[in-house]
């Protein structure tokens, strides 16, 4: 272990903290275009965020939900934050990954059961320092 180098003198240890600071994230793909009640709903949200309020989105499959959330996502991450979104199943978290990647240029931090002890610390570490822009969770 390190640990152990370190009390051979093979190795020095020292911690330096880093302030990684989310920047703006750029788009990787063009959004759609929101429909008047998308806008709505985008703006109820995004005039919302500095202070603690819950909202449903309730709509039909293929309505368009998703697209209000990214765009939500967009408004947050333009401004230097972090996002936190939660699916409700590990199943999900390949196709959600995809689509951010694909939306946003930005790093992405996963964090679920099925990852093993090094990858959940990497995730924690990447969410807490705030090199990952967008925190994808279940």
């Amino acid at each position: 272990t390190l640990k152990a180098l370190q009390k051979k003198g093979l190795v020095d240890c020292t911690l330096e903290p880093h302030d990684f600071s989310p920047s703006p994230v750029q788009l990787a793909q063009m959004p759609l275009t929101l429909n008047e009640d998308q806008k709505k709903a985008t703006q109820h949200v995004v005039n919302a965020q500095h202070q603690y309020q819950a909202f449903l989105l309730d709509g039909l499959t293929g309505s368009g939900k998703t697209e209000v959330y990214l765009h939500i996502m967009h408004e947050v991450l333009k401004q230097g934050k972090q996002v936190l979104v939660l699916v409700p199943e590990i199943g999900l978290t390949p196709q959600t990954i995809s689509r951010f990647k694909s939306r946003f240029n930005c790093d992405i931090a996963l964090l679920h059961s099925g990852l093993n002890d090094s990858k959940r610390l990497q995730a924690w570490q990447q969410a807490q320092t705030g090199k990952a822009s967008i925190i994808l969770g279940t």
